[in-house]
């Protein structure tokens, strides 16, 4: 009875050890999910982060794109009306020596 409480024992020993290993098997897995998931939270703020940026930077070119569009519009604009005042003075200028002409022969 005596050895056969001993063998118990180193049983019940080995019992604690193999549970003692498998509680630090579990430990691990669970550091290494919960790893895994700060990983992939990390990731996931990464992303976000750089999609964020990248919109900031596309509506900042868009945006530029725009001023650029207005201002050549402007140029456009200011542009055709020079050519407006320059094509009004040729015209009158042409006018006026039509009427210096025809002053010109009434005289003669």
């Amino acid at each position: 009875a005596q050895e056969f409480k001993k063998e118990e024992e180193k049983r019940k020993s080995y019992m604690t050890y193999s549970d003692y290993l498998n509680k630090q098997r579990e430990r691990l897995k669970s550091a290494e999910s919960s790893m895994i998931a700060r990983d992939r939270e990390k990731r996931e703020v990464e992303n976000m982060l750089k999609a964020h940026e990248n919109k900031m930077r596309a509506g900042t070119t868009l945006f530029k794109q725009k001023q650029e569009e207005k201002v050549r519009m402007t140029q456009i604009n200011f542009g055709s009306r020079i050519d407006r005042a320059l094509q009004r003075q040729k015209q009158q200028e042409e006018n006026e020596a039509v009427q210096k002409l025809n002053n010109m022969i009434q005289k003669h």
